[in-house]
């Protein structure tokens, strides 16, 4: 739940093979969701395989439970508009929201705050300027992009003036 387990993980820690990693996983009980208060929370969405399944989370960091989860197709607007309908229903308020940047999601949520994750912020700016730029504001902007995981609500923010480079 709090790190990457897969078979092969599992394997390595505990040196058994993987039929009886599998075998001991299909026997595991199935434990039933925590109880939560409903309250305000920041939830990440995000979609994942597993397998050939397509699986869309609702995740909320602070409390480390999922809020809610559906297997889908795709990731469309509507799986994401209902998988936040059921959230709400159960009395949770989704004050804001982190998500991957897939195109149109980003309007189920168009009423609260909405953060490109970390990783997917850092993903579209390699993709836009390589691990090598040449330029002085390209070499500056990939700096700033691999530093943005350091950097919290109390970090400071530079101003204009103090940038070292020129944006004009």
């Amino acid at each position: 739940m709090w790190k990457r387990q897969t078979v092969k993980d599992l394997f390595e820690t505990y040196n058994k093979s993987e039929k009886t990693i599998r075998t001991l996983l299909d026997l595991a009980p199935v434990r039933v969701s925590q109880k939560h208060t409903p309250q305000s929370v920041v939830c990440v969405f995000d979609a994942t395989h597993i397998g050939e399944e397509l699986l869309l989370v609702a995740r909320v960091p602070y409390l480390k439970a999922n809020l809610g989860w559906t297997w889908i197709e795709n990731e469309t607007k509507e799986v994401y508009l209902a998988l936040r309908q059921n959230i709400e229903s159960r009395g949770y308020h989704i004050s804001a929201v982190v998500l991957d940047g897939r195109v149109g999601i980003p309007r189920v949520f168009s009423d609260i705050p909405v953060q490109i994750c970390q990783f997917h912020q850092l993903q579209i700016v390699r993709r836009k300027l390589t691990l090598r730029p040449e330029s002085d504001a390209g070499q500056t902007l990939l700096s700033l992009v691999f530093r943005i995981t350091h950097i919290d609500e109390y970090s400071r923010v530079i101003s204009p003036k103090q940038c070292p480079i020129s944006i004009t």
